[in-house]
C-alpha cells in the first residue's frame, strides 16, 4: 500500500494506516454501527470471554 501511495505522489503525506483512520472517522461521523466499523477494520474484541462466545462475528482463531 505504501509503495502504491509513493508512486502516485503521496510520499510522506499518507499511509495505509492513515486510510484506515480516515475510513473509521468518516463512518463514525455518519453514525454507522461502531461494532460494524471495528469488524471491517479487522479489530477484534479485547475481552477474552466475548471472543470465546462471539462465533457469529469473529472466527475463534482471529483473536489468538
Amino acid at each position: 500500500m505504501l509503495g502504491a501511495l509513493n508512486r502516485v505522489g503521496c510520499e510522506g503525506e499518507m499511509t495505509g494506516h492513515g486510510f484506515r483512520c480516515l475510513a473509521s472517522t468518516i463512518l463514525n461521523e455518519k453514525v454507522y454501527e461502531r461494532a460494524h466499523i471495528e469488524m471491517q477494520l479487522a479489530h477484534v474484541p479485547n475481552k477474552e470471554v466475548e471472543v470465546a462466545y462471539n462465533n457469529a462475528l469473529y472466527e475463534r482463531n482471529v483473536a489468538s
